[in-house]
């Protein structure tokens, strides 16, 4: 019996069973499949309420409400990415959050009741109608950059469901460069259909050099986002990608406004589970793999500096030497790294003066070093080099007599070249010094006699070719100096010195280096 008179009883007193009036949805982050969070179930109220979402809110993020989401977003001409992203979120905000409390209660009639004097009929007078509120709608502003954060998350998805639909393959190589652009190449009507094709990649193609997306849409997304600085039309869409080879994806724009970083990444091989959205420079632990070279000679002057490869290097590398057996500290230097991989340091490092602590100032001394650098990511592993020395001595055979004029095959002195490191000698330089202008001039027909195998060697100018004749470690090598002396007037006799640069190669890092000589000095008489 109770039955039977409840369900008019309850509607006589106006009560329903499940009626509420949507609240004000305000989704402060992104909410996207397989999530469960009270975000999820706010998103679900909101779908539910306007008829997309068929089954009962759960705060579950699963096929249901993924395929609510892109009905609501078709019907609001959102691209259709199944994630509540910045222009979603919006739109949900503005449609439910900007209706005035007032505009739900329905506009009625009060019954207004009026006492008169006694005598009076009672009068009952009705209030005029209040006039319906106007609401209106907040306007969506979406700036160009959120614009790019959701553009670069819809063009990250379809690239990882493209990746996943074929099975792993990827759509840029994995590197340690820079990043490369998107590009999607322009479609070509076939001759015998309406069709449209995707353009072949030629050497003539616009996406040469690029990354072509041309066939993520339509199937993975409907329309390739362009950058909004850019035409629709364009080539280039404006966009960025980097794999690294742990399978981490980034897309960022070209530019942005107000030099905001934007940088999303995901993971493919982990299953791109979910977006990170990169705001701030990161910087990876910097890792030495190689030195070019682990042997210097002190005081020489290399052709080349040594080239560092490894990983994670920066724009500003500081490298640190450290004496084995001192254990001072030496700042060699900050050097750039344009492509993270590789940077040199120069050639006139290991022969300048470093710093090494408050006032300390000096070349490196000859030992073993461990060698370190620092970036803003850190410091890396520790790497050792060895600092070896070389000698060269001259001996004057006239150091004290002269020289006379119209001699030939005089022997101005003994040269010694000896160094610590494995090598051969290229080639022997002489350069003269000396007040009379035109006394270098009367001095020719060098020769060099080796006093090893008791070759004689001939110069060409003022350069002898040495043959590449090796110099073991710690080795030396002799040779005497002979020059013929011409008819040397009184007014161009003078003091004259020879110096000169022995280029050597070194035969363990396969680099040119050149070692000066000692210098010899006699007199010419006329």
């Amino acid at each position: 019996m109770m039955k039977k008179y409840l369900i008019p009883i309850l509607l006589f007193l106006g009560i329903q069973s499940s009626v509420s009036a949507l609240s004000c949805v305000d989704l402060s982050v992104n909410v996207s499949r397989y999530q469960e969070t009270a975000s999820v179930r706010a998103l679900q109220d909101f779908l539910y309420e306007k008829g997309h979402l068929k089954a009962a809110p759960n705060g579950y993020f699963g096929a249901g409400t993924l395929n609510a989401l892109k009905a609501y977003q078709k019907d609001k001409g959102i691209t259709q990415t199944g994630t509540a992203g910045p222009l979603t979120r919006a739109t949900i905000k503005s449609e439910s959050c900007n209706i005035s409390s007032s505009a739900k209660t329905a506009t009625s009639t009060a019954a207004v009741k009026t006492t008169v004097t006694a005598t009076s009929p009672v009068v009952t007078t009705t209030a005029p109608a209040q006039p319906k509120p106007v609401i209106v709608a907040t306007p969506v502003v979406v700036t160009k950059n959120e614009r790019r954060w959701n553009d670069g998350e819809m063009l990250l998805k379809a690239l990882y469901s493209q990746f996943s639909g074929s099975r792993g393959v990827w759509v840029v190589g994995a590197t340690s460069s820079l990043p490369t652009e998107l590009c999607v190449a322009p479609k070509i009507t076939q001759m015998a259909s309406t069709s449209e094709v995707a353009i072949v990649t030629t050497a003539a193609s616009p996406c040469l050099g690029y990354v072509d997306i041309s066939n993520v849409a339509p199937t993975y997304l409907p329309v390739v986002p362009r950058d909004p600085s850019l035409a629709t039309s364009s080539t280039l869409i404006g966009y960025t990608i980097f794999r690294t080879e742990y399978g981490d994806v980034t897309i960022a724009p070209k530019t942005t406004d107000n030099k905001e970083m934007i940088r999303i990444r995901c993971n493919f091989i982990q299953g791109c589970k979910s977006l990170t959205r990169v705001t701030q420079e990161e910087y990876g632990v910097p890792f030495v793999t190689t030195l070019s070279r682990t042997i210097v000679l002190r005081d020489s002057l290399p052709k080349a500096g040594i080239t560092v490869t490894g990983r994670n290097f920066a724009a500003t590398n500081t490298v640190m030497l450290q004496s084995k057996a001192t254990q001072r500290l030496y700042e060699a230097g900050t050097f750039s790294s344009t492509d993270g991989k590789t940077f040199i340091i120069d050639a006139t490092t290991t022969t300048s003066e470093l710093s090494c602590g408050t006032g300390c100032r000096e070349k490196l001394p000859i030992g073993e070093y461990s060698v370190q650098l620092k970036t803003q990511g850190g410091e890396s592993n520790v790497v050792y080099i060895t600092v070896k020395g070389f000698t060269t001595s001259s001996i004057s055979a006239r150091a004290n007599s002269t020289v006379a004029a119209s001699s030939s095959a005089v022997k101005i002195g003994t040269i010694t070249i000896s160094s610590s490191l494995p090598s051969k000698l290229i080639s022997l330089t002489l350069r003269a010094t000396t007040t009379s202008s035109k006394l270098p001039g009367k001095i020719t027909n060098f020769k060099l006699k080796d006093l090893v195998s008791n070759q004689t060697i001939s110069a060409g100018g003022l350069t002898f070719g040495l043959s590449n004749i090796a110099l073991a470690d710690n080795a030396s090598r002799f040779y005497d100096l002979y020059a013929d002396v011409g008819n040397v007037l009184v007014n161009e006799a003078s003091y004259i010195t020879y110096g000169g640069t022995f280029l050597i190669r070194d035969t363990i890092g396969g680099v040119d280096i050149e070692l000066p000589m000692k210098e010899i000095s006699f007199s010419v008489s006329p």
